[in-house]
C-alpha cells in the first residue's frame, strides 16, 4: 500500500488489490471478536458465500476455528492483542489468502481476513501468507507509524499527509526511527516516486533486480512485507534483496523473532519445515 488514500485499506498477498475497511466487512462470510488467543462470534453470513458448498463452510465453526490457530501458532502471543477481529471470506482458490486492515473502531489494532478455501490445507504459501501480513502489523505498528486523525476534513488530511516527513501512507506518517522509514530512505528514495498506483507491479519489470518477489515491487509497504516473509523463512537472495535482508538483520528484536516464528513452524509443523528452509 503506498501513496495517498483517505479511507483505511487492506494490505495483504496474492493478487490482492486494495479494498476498503467497508468492503472488506462486506466481503467477510463469518466475523470473530478476538479476546487474547479465543474468538468470540459475532455472525456468520452464508448468502454471501458464492456457493453451496461455500455456505457450508460458513457455518463450520470448527473450520474457523482451526484456521485461526494456525495464526495462533505463527504469531508470537504479545502481538496477537494487536488483532481486534478474526474474519473469514473467499474469493476462490489461490487468489488472495488472507489481508489486514485497521480496524475501523479503534485504529490502533487490526482485522484479519483469511480465505475459508486457501486455508482447508496448511501448505508453505499459506503460512509464507501469514508471516507477510503479520509483517504488517509488526512494521505499521501504531508506535512506529502514528495514526493520522481520522476526524479531520479532507484539507487537514491533506495537510498532515504532505507535512510527513519520511513516507506518507493512509495509516499515518512513519517515525523516522521506524523500520519501515529506514527501509524507504535505504531502498527507495531514489524510485519512490514511481509510485503510481497503490496495486502496481510495474516497477518490476523497470527494476527486477531490486525486487526480492514482483509483488514486492508494488510499493515499500509491500517490499519490506515480502522481505520479512523471506527473512524469516528463508530463500537465496543475491544484490539488492539481498542487501534488504541483511538490512533486516541488523536489528536484534527482529532476528530473536525470525527465531521464534521458525521454531513455532518446526513445531506445530515439522512436514514442512524442511521444505520452508
Amino acid at each position: 500500500m503506498a501513496g495517498k488514500m483517505r479511507e483505511a485499506v487492506s494490505v495483504g498477498l496474492c493478487l490482492l488489490g486494495l479494498v476498503s475497511a467497508v468492503q472488506a466487512d462486506e466481503s467477510a462470510l463469518a466475523s470473530y471478536a478476538v479476546e487474547g488467543t479465543e474468538l468470540v462470534e459475532q455472525f456468520s453470513d452464508p448468502e454471501r458465500a458464492a456457493s453451496d458448498s461455500l455456505a457450508e463452510m460458513v457455518y463450520d465453526s470448527d473450520l474457523h476455528y482451526s484456521i485461526w490457530q494456525d495464526v495462533v501458532n505463527i504469531v508470537p502471543p504479545r502481538d496477537l492483542p494487536q488483532i481486534k477481529q478474526f474474519q473469514v471470506f473467499s474469493d476462490g482458490e489461490d487468489e488472495t489468502l488472507a489481508y489486514v486492515v485497521i480496524n475501523e473502531e479503534d485504529d490502533q489494532r487490526w482485522d484479519l481476513s483469511v480465505d475459508l478455501v486457501d486455508g482447508l490445507e496448511v501448505t508453505p504459501d499459506f503460512l509464507g501468507t501469514l508471516i507477510h501480513e503479520y509483517g504488517h502489523i509488526l512494521f505499521l505498528s501504531p508506535q512506529d507509524v502514528p495514526r493520522f486523525d481520522m476526524t479531520l476534513d479532507d484539507a487537514q488530511y491533506d495537510a498532515a499527509f504532505a507535512d510527513c516527513q519520511t513516507y506518507a501512507i493512509s495509516e499515518g506518517c512513519p517515525v523516522e526511527e521506524s523500520v519501515l522509514a529506514q527501509f524507504v530512505d535505504r531502498f527507495w528514495s531514489d524510485i519512490v516516486h514511481e509510485v503510481t498506483t497503490p496495486d502496481n507491479e510495474d516497477l518490476y519489470d523497470k527494476y527486477p533486480e531490486r525486487f526480492i518477489t514482483a509483488y514486492a515491487s508494488t510499493n515499500p509497504v509491500e517490499d519490506l512485507a515480502e522481505t520479512w516473509r523471506v527473512f524469516v523463512l528463508g530463500g537465496f537472495a543475491e544484490g539488492i534483496p539481498a542487501e534488504k535482508l541483511a538490512f533486516l538483520a541488523q536489528f536484534a528484536p527482529l532476528l530473536a523473532l525470525r527465531d521464534e516464528i521458525s521454531a513455532n513452524i518446526r513445531r506445530h509443523y515439522p512436514e514442512l519445515a524442511d521444505e520452508l528452509s
